[in-house]
């Protein structure tokens, strides 16, 4: 993936779904970690759409961060980025 091919706000969520898959000690970017990331992005268009869709952004970016927290944890050194 080139990254330099995205825009403004998906490099910003590819970039916070990596911080939080090293905050979470996970081995790789997941779905629920680039959710999480798009829905934790101030004005993004995600949590606009759900919205608009009547499901409360909210409560999907919790079930987001739940399901990141079930991943399997890496321990040690070997994990940095």
């Amino acid at each position: 993936m080139d990254i330099n091919k995205l825009t403004q706000k998906s490099r910003e969520a590819v970039q916070d779904a990596q911080a939080l898959t090293i905050e979470y000690g996970n081995m790789q970017i997941e779905q629920a970690h680039l959710i999480y990331a798009l829905l934790a992005q101030e004005s993004g268009l995600i949590p606009q759409l759900l919205t608009k869709m009547g499901a409360e952004p909210e409560a999907v970016k919790a079930a987001a961060q739940a399901a990141v927290s079930k991943l399997p944890k890496v321990p040690g050194p070997g994990r940095a980025p």
